[in-house]
């Protein structure tokens, strides 16, 4: 029950972040703004260690992941799968960046060549 929303926030913070990042035009601007998207994407854990009692904090850091249940012998599939989430992750969000680079981007790229069309045709031998 808490991971639909959970899933529902990061893919929302995705889409926002890439499209944010995406559309910045300056190479220094895009710099800036995936610094900015990686500070909105942590300032939960940071705000979590700055007021959490420090105990708290090194109980948490002290924790051993759970293990998942086997089967039988060989591995589940989901046991498979989660060994490897780091890797599905960064497939995933350079998939979705791939995605909307075709999508969106490249539209901004044909409105934009339009534009110097437009603004650079005609009688360009206007000077004296």
């Amino acid at each position: 029950t808490v991971a639909l929303p959970r899933i529902a926030i990061a893919g929302g913070l995705l889409h926002a972040g890439c499209l944010w990042v995406l559309n910045t035009l300056d190479r220094s601007a895009i710099l800036t703004n995936a610094l900015g998207l990686a500070f909105v994407l942590d300032v939960d854990e940071l705000i979590f260690k700055t007021l959490a009692p420090r105990r708290i904090v090194a109980l948490q850091d002290h924790l051993e992941p759970l293990s998942l249940p086997v089967k039988s012998d060989d591995e589940s599939c989901w046991a498979k799968l989660m060994r490897h989430r780091t890797v599905h992750k960064a497939i995933f969000v350079l998939a979705y960046l791939t995605f909307l680079m075709v999508t969106i981007v490249r539209g901004l790229y044909t409105r934009v060549d339009q534009a110097i069309a437009i603004l650079c045709s005609g009688n360009q031998n206007f000077v004296v």
